[in-house]
């Protein structure tokens, strides 16, 4: 009997010790291997509670690394490239579940958002490379991570930053007020951006295509036109392609018949002062090919709105003279803008209520 009761002791103290080795296994690496290795046992399933560590450890392992490789020279290309390959790969595994990709999301989200919070400390290469690794996540827990990414000081983790919440803007338009909480962001952001490609994404991520939310679309549009237009009085010259993007939003809210006269009122109050910029511009010596370009599209795009908006009985034709050419062309343009905007003498079609443009769109 005596020694049935050591027998079974022992049986039992063999099944405890099994039972503490598999639940240690749930929450770590075995020793000595990489930490991204254990998560080959979890991919077909949901990670639970326990599991989760084993998630933060492998993306904790991959910045490491990353911050590793990029104190030297000779091997940032290296460590760059090692992340953007191993993150894509584990997160977008044949053998990930809808369940394992979610939760990979969830825990890599706030850590990678948590390097970009160093800001300036953090080097530009890895910032963009983390901006990148949220890209390849494409998901809702990725928002606020993407919003801080608009305030980073590198144009590039910007513009990643802008285009990442495109790709999340149709999740982001089932909330009303996280709608109206990311367009706010995109609007401080975007009005005082300068570099014209990133102002261009953030325009494009304040599209939605929601029509309840066109008012607030717009709206966001508007304050970034308003430090757009500030920013080109003061510069005048090197006028970029931005600002084809933010009259086309506002051309497909317009067609979408949900603007009331006053928010009409107030998109014609923009493109006036931008016509007239562009248009003056045009006129100007030393203007090179590349914004030639740039100017007659935009002139193209602006009047074209504005004729849709104002639709005045006999309306100006700034880009008419334009397509004509020939010498003068700048002169004649000039003389259709006036018809647009008037003089301290003379009142133009946008002078006239509803719209009340200042004379000479300033």
């Amino acid at each position: 009997m005596k020694r049935r009761s050591v027998l079974l002791l022992a049986a039992v103290g063999a099944c405890l010790s099994l039972a503490v080795t598999a639940m240690g296994q749930d929450a770590a690496a075995p020793e000595g291997a990489s930490a991204c290795a254990a998560l080959d046992e979890l991919r077909d399933g949901a990670p639970t509670s326990r599991q989760h560590p084993l998630l933060d450890n492998c993306v904790g392992e991959m910045l490491s690394e990353l911050a590793e490789a990029a104190s030297s020279p000779l091997t940032i290309d290296r460590g760059i490239s090692d992340f953007d390959e191993q993150f894509r790969a584990h997160y977008r595994h044949e053998d990930n579940s809808r369940a394992f990709k979610e939760k990979f999301a969830e825990r890599a989200a706030p850590l990678l958002r948590a390097e970009l919070a160093k800001g300036q400390e953090l080097p530009p290469e890895r910032a963009r490379v983390i901006s990148r690794g949220l890209l390849v996540l494409n998901s809702l827990l990725c928002r606020e991570a993407l919003v801080d990414g608009l305030a980073f000081p590198d144009q590039v983790v910007r513009y990643l930053s802008a285009k990442g919440l495109i790709a999340i803007n149709g999740e982001i338009d089932d909330d009303a007020q996280l709608t109206q909480r990311t367009l706010n962001v995109l609007a401080r952001a975007g009005e005082s951006e300068a570099n014209g490609v990133v102002v261009a994404m953030i325009y494009r991520a304040c599209a939605y295509e929601n029509e309840a939310r066109s008012a607030e679309a717009v709206n966001a549009i508007l304050r970034i036109l308003d430090g757009r237009l500030a920013l080109l009085r003061r510069l005048g010259k090197n006028f970029d392609r931005a600002e084809l993007v933010a009259v086309d939003v506002l051309d497909a809210a317009v067609d979408r018949g949900r603007l009331n006269d006053d928010v009409g009122a107030e998109i014609v109050r923009r493109l006036a002062p931008l016509l007239r910029m562009h248009t003056q511009r045009f006129g100007q010596d030393g203007v090179q090919e590349h914004e030639i370009e740039a100017l007659k599209d935009t002139i193209d795009v602006t009047e074209t709105l504005l004729k849709k908006v104002v639709a005045p009985s006999s309306p100006p034709g700034i880009s008419e003279k334009m397509q004509k050419g020939g010498d003068g062309v700048a002169a004649e343009m000039e003389l259709e803008l006036v018809e647009w905007i008037g003089t301290e003498q003379d009142e133009g079609v946008l002078n006239r209520a509803p719209w009340n443009v200042p004379r000479g769109a300033p």
